[in-house]
């Protein structure tokens, strides 16, 4: 992908939005694609000898569905050839949007209606309340992706896009004269003003960025797809390296949509909406720094989920199975692994629960949210692993301290990517690898898997001997050892064994070291 010039740089320091904030309707607008905006732009040509007199057909309905329950909702959200989206495509989004809307007419906490494009041939599901708002009339060649570099060219589908777009209002005057038209003048100026070349397109581009707590700075998002909804044509893109996308000409507004999904995930703002963040309406580079709310805390989900499928997962099992359903929960909590793989329950049934509230109901940091959704996937990509039968058959302290252990290890591996300095990964040593173990609540979570990895021996803190906690003599095994090795580990005696006999020890580590450390783990589970 190209990377972002100078200048977009420059101004994305200069905006940012703290999200969880609920989405403002502005003013209606004109559908570009009505079948009564092209047929009136159609005969403006045909009035200069362009084309000869037709009477135009809906191609497209343009509708909203309204599911009653999560079931129907799910049945949505499975057919692939819908693109859903929480807000209608003939209203202006005021401001810098936000993460939630409802429509105002609906009960609170129900869901509100989906706004979408269908063939006019589409079979509408049974049962699912839906309702047509207008014909559109959508040629093959406006939704194809334009050439992102060179202008358009002046086919007769240019002019007649160019006539529409004039005839909704999304242009204005001076982009297509010089001279103080009105803004719907005669069709004679709209031709001539196309066949004066003059090229009211721009670029559409965003750069994502999300702040984070640690490194207390912004951090680009990367692999978020950004969707433009460009009155009713609409293009997605999946930001690079520096959170940066960029998408093809486009004629006046257009709306911004950050879908928090993937092929392999979606997260949930609860258990039945997707979650999204959805960017005001504009004609400039869309530039947001997420600092708070909700939509900070699917940031850090994403993260997670990002690292997990495709980024440094240092070459453990990636939890490739269909669409994982990531329900984010704005309550107090921690996390939860369900397993129930939403996309063999038809998308009813959530994978797992992440809460974003500590129990003073105060929100928790981005490395906390991070490392919660870490430490979940951890379960899915031990399940995925050994199978369902065996994870579920594995003594509850082995796969919480696996994924522990894989929390742990990505957030090293996260924040040594983004720089971090010797006193943020002691701090992610001290808060994230439980090497406070046995003095906790729930005994389950330990650093059994990450002493044999370290080269910190927690028993040992400043010149003070704390024989309640492991001695940990032991180093250099890896995660990726470790985890082709998990099929094995169903409790600690068969940990311990399978470790001793058939794992390659690192320079330096003896069975007696490994009892030594075993020791205090036996003696307290």
């Amino acid at each position: 992908m190209e990377e972002m010039s100078v200048n977009d740089r420059q101004i994305h320091k200069t905006e940012r939005t703290s999200g969880g904030m609920n989405i403002s309707l502005g003013k209606k607008m004109s559908m570009p694609y009505s079948l009564k905006n092209m047929q009136a732009a159609y005969d403006s040509l045909s009035k200069e000898n362009l084309c000869s007199s037709t009477k135009l057909e809906a191609t497209h309905y343009y509708v909203r569905f309204l599911p009653k329950d999560s079931a129907q909702f799910a049945e949505l959200l499975g057919d692939t050839t819908l693109v859903l989206f929480p807000t209608p495509f003939d209203m202006e989004i005021e401001g810098e949007g936000g993460d939630f809307y409802c429509d105002p007419s609906l009960p609170e906490g129900s869901i509100t209606w989906q706004y979408t494009k269908v063939p006019v041939d589409y079979k509408f599901p049974d049962g699912i309340r839906h309702e047509i708002l207008d014909e559109l009339y959508i040629l093959p060649e406006f939704e194809k992706e334009k050439d992102k570099n060179a202008l358009r060219s002046e086919s007769f589908q240019q002019k007649l896009e160019y006539a529409a777009f004039l005839t909704a209002g999304y242009i204005e005057k001076e982009e297509t004269d010089n001279k103080p038209v009105p803004l719907r003048s005669l069709f004679s100026s709209i031709v001539s003003a196309i066949g004066r070349a003059i090229d009211p397109t721009w670029t559409p581009k965003a750069n994502i960025m999300a702040y984070d707590d640690l490194l207390q700075r912004y951090i680009p998002l990367k692999n978020v797809k950004v969707w433009i909804n460009h009155g009713g044509v609409w293009y997605s893109r999946n930001t690079d390296s520096n959170g940066y996308a960029k998408f093809p000409k486009c004629i006046g507004p257009v709306i911004y949509i950050i879908e928090w999904a993937d092929s392999y995930w979606q997260i949930f703002d609860g258990y039945i909406l997707p979650a999204y963040y959805i960017g005001g309406t504009k004609r400039s580079t869309w530039n947001l720094n997420m600092i708070g709310g909700k939509s900070l805390h699917y940031a850090c989900i994403h993260r997670a989920l990002q690292r997990h499928m495709y980024g440094n997962n240092l070459d453990i099992t990636r939890p490739y199975y269909l669409r994982h359903k990531i329900v984010y929960l704005d309550s107090d909590g921690t996390g939860t692994y369900l397993a129930n793989f939403s996309g063999t329950s038809g998308g009813w049934f959530p994978d797992v629960l992440i809460y974003g509230k500590d129990s003073k109901g105060n929100r928790k940091s981005t490395t906390t949210l991070l490392g919660t959704a870490l430490h979940e996937m951890g379960h899915a990509s031990h399940c995925l692993g050994v199978g369902y039968d065996v994870y579920w058959g594995t003594n509850e302290h082995i796969y919480e301290s696996w994924a522990d252990a894989v929390e742990w290890a990505l957030l090293r591996q996260e924040y040594t990517e983004l720089w971090a300095d010797k006193n943020m990964m002691d701090r992610i040593r001290d808060s994230y690898g439980n090497q406070d173990w046995p003095n906790k609540d729930d005994k389950a979570y330990s650093s059994l898997f990450i002493d044999l990895m370290d080269d910190y021996n927690q028993r040992i803190k400043n010149e003070y001997f704390d024989i309640s906690l492991p001695n940990d003599n032991v180093s250099g095994y890896t995660l990726k050892t470790l985890n082709s090795s998990l099929k094995y580990f169903r409790g600690l005696p068969s940990t311990s064994n399978y470790i001793k006999k058939y794992i390659a020890k690192p320079a330096g580590v003896t069975d007696a070291k490994l009892d030594e450390l075993f020791k205090k783990y036996d003696e307290i589970w």
